[in-house]
């Protein structure tokens, strides 16, 4: 029947798919599923099919446009400068969005191993959500405030003043 790598293992597993990979699946589009097989013939090297979140991962990362490792590399320019008040680099929406989710700060203050599972997984659940239609904005993150270097000390605490007046209700 099914033999995939010399195995046959749907009929080891039973004729049906189970509910588990039913349920697993039921989100993805034919395209995804699609890709997600070819990765399987291409790619995989073990000769034992994947597991359900494994098989799910190469679906979402096959077919999309930025794979994973590159989405990343994009992700990091783009979380360093959203943390540091940089200009913002050229960033696909679903990298930013993947960003806006995981926390630029998150990102780029763990360690490396952490930071690509961190992005991985949001990456992964953006990817999911774009294939159920949803869109994003793209570059619309809140910005580090830039440093005024051009006031006074003088001007500066007269904004303080004006700004404590107007919290408490003060009119000027």
């Amino acid at each position: 029947m099914s033999e995939i790598y010399g195995h046959k293992w749907l009929t080891s597993y039973g004729p049906e798919p189970s509910q588990a990979w039913c349920a697993g699946l039921a989100d993805l589009s034919v395209e995804q599923l699609a890709a997600g097989f070819r990765w399987c013939v291409t790619w995989r090297s073990d000769p034992w099919p994947p597991s359900l979140p494994e098989f799910r991962h190469a679906c979402l990362q096959a077919a999309s446009a930025i794979p994973e490792a590159r989405a990343y590399g994009l992700g990091m320019a783009y979380a360093s400068a959203v943390q540091y008040g940089r200009p913002l680099p050229e960033t696909p929406p679903e990298v930013a969005e993947t960003c806006r989710r995981a926390s630029s700060l998150a990102l780029i203050s763990t360690s490396a191993e952490k930071s690509q599972k961190l992005f991985g997984y949001h990456y992964a659940q953006v990817l999911a959500d774009m294939a159920r239609g949803a869109q994003f904005a793209g570059q619309t993150p809140v910005r580090a405030i830039e440093q005024d270097i051009s006031s006074t000390p003088a001007e500066v605490q007269e904004w303080a003043n004006k700004l404590r007046a107007a919290l408490r209700g003060e009119s000027q």
